[in-house]
């Protein structure tokens, strides 16, 4: 916001000046020095109204003294992604996901591997693009079932000690029939090397359903369309805060979020303070970046007490200056947990569950399974 304000502001100031100097050049051999000192006038005027604009921002959305309430900032002291441990069977229950370590069979992630190698890169750069996503990212769920049966079998399983414990009829998981796997689909993270790494991130892209959820939805359909156009990755794969449902008709879908690979693009991007072997080995910053952010479900609770406190956020005149999104993506961050991930694991979640794409400091694949 603060960039575009900048440069309008400034573009506008230099145009004014110069076309009222202009004018009256004519008369006046002098003018074109008052010209430049009013266009420099102007420079400096546009970045300290923006200057100003970003203090107000910061003193009105982002100050958590004024957007927290007391119970809220006594929570947020004890973290509670710390202290949970995700990969129990009570944290579906509790957090509405489960972290499944090691999950991939050996010979089930080669073909993975595999399966993505047969897609060209011009077509797997936008796997995961939900509005032009090719065909050959996809698969159907008897298609999945054959080519890794070692993987569902696991899955399968898994939901039977679910059934037994109650999780299921409990979570009315299974409102619509036994949980099977329907489909599938790839989604591909393109790194850039540093410093291009620094123009990536949640700034750049913002969820929606339709182009009418603004401009920055625009912008990435079309580095979509780009990028499968032209083989050359501008789309880059973000997804900001989002839910897959829920959906009283069924037409939403838990997910599976299976790692397939994962690779550094550069030590700078990836991290400055690791050998090359700390950052390739298991563990080291493959496991800690471009991973999934979740908003547990027993923080939902919070994130409404957080809406009702700033409820005036909620009016048009918020809504409209962006203050309101910026206030709940702020929020967010704040309650959310990254998951960290090697290849082979796999993250199960709702679909009322809240996720994010964590960073995009390495590349990798990943395909995510629908059930329902």
């Amino acid at each position: 916001v603060v960039v575009v304000v900048a440069v309008v502001v400034v573009a506008a100031a230099v145009v004014f000046r110069i076309d009222g100097n202009v004018n009256n050049s004519s008369s006046n051999n002098n003018n074109s020095v008052a010209m430049w000192t009013n266009v420099v006038r102007g420079i400096a005027w546009g970045p300290s109204l923006c200057i100003l604009i970003a203090a107000i921002y910061y003193a009105i959305v982002l100050s958590p003294e004024r957007l927290l309430n007391k119970d809220t900032k006594d929570f947020l002291r004890n973290d509670y992604c710390t202290i949970q441990d995700f990969t129990a069977d009570e944290s579906l229950m509790t957090n509405g996901f489960v972290l499944f370590k090691d999950f991939t069979p050996k010979l089930d992630l080669q073909n993975l591997v595999k399966r993505i190698n047969n897609i060209s890169y011009a077509t797997r750069y936008v796997c995961g693009a939900s509005d032009i996503q090719p065909e050959e990212c996809m698969d159907v769920g008897e298609d999945i079932e054959a080519r890794y049966p070692g993987m569902i079998r696991k899955l399968y399983n898994r939901f039977d000690i679910w059934r037994k414990k109650g999780y299921i009829s409990k979570l009315k998981m299974d409102e619509w029939g036994e949980l099977r796997v329907k489909g599938s689909e790839f989604i591909a993270i393109t790194a850039w090397r540093y410093p291009f790494s620094l123009l990536k991130g949640s700034w750049e892209y913002a969820m929606g359903p339709s182009l009418s959820k603004g401009l920055p939805r625009v912008v990435s359909l079309f580095k979509g369309w780009f990028t499968k156009k032209t083989g050359v990755p501008i789309y880059t794969g973000y997804h900001g805060w989002h839910t897959d449902g829920p959906d009283p008709m069924g037409g939403r879908y838990h997910k599976l979020f299976v790692m397939v690979q994962k690779t550094a693009v550069d030590a700078n991007a990836a991290s400055t303070a690791e050998s090359s072997k700390e950052r390739d080995k298991k563990g080291g910053v493959l496991l800690r970046h471009s991973n999934l952010r979740v908003i547990p479900k027993a923080l939902d609770a919070r994130l409404f007490e957080f809406i009702h406190h700033n409820r005036h956020l909620l009016k048009p005149a918020w809504r409209y200056t962006g203050l309101t999104s910026i206030a709940m993506d702020w929020f967010m961050e704040q309650i959310g947990c990254t998951i960290e991930m090697d290849v082979g694991d796999a993250l199960f979640f709702r679909e009322n569950v809240r996720h994010r794409t964590q960073d995009m400091v390495v590349s990798r694949y990943a395909m995510i399974l629908d059930i329902q």
